[in-house]
């Protein structure tokens, strides 16, 4: 199993597509694991 893990904008706009496009990914990769933090527009520009 693979897991790929990223970051996005704790944002309807930020998270919807990425989670989105990992559904549709997923169906045609079943061994691979998408996972998202999401952050807030002041966390993702501050954090590393």
């Amino acid at each position: 199993m693979i897991e790929l893990r990223g970051i996005g904008w704790d944002h309807p706009r930020g998270y919807e597509p990425l989670t989105a496009a990992s559904e549709e990914f997923k169906k045609s990769h079943l061994n691979v694991i998408m996972k998202w933090d999401v952050r807030s527009l002041k966390e993702f520009g501050d954090m590393s």
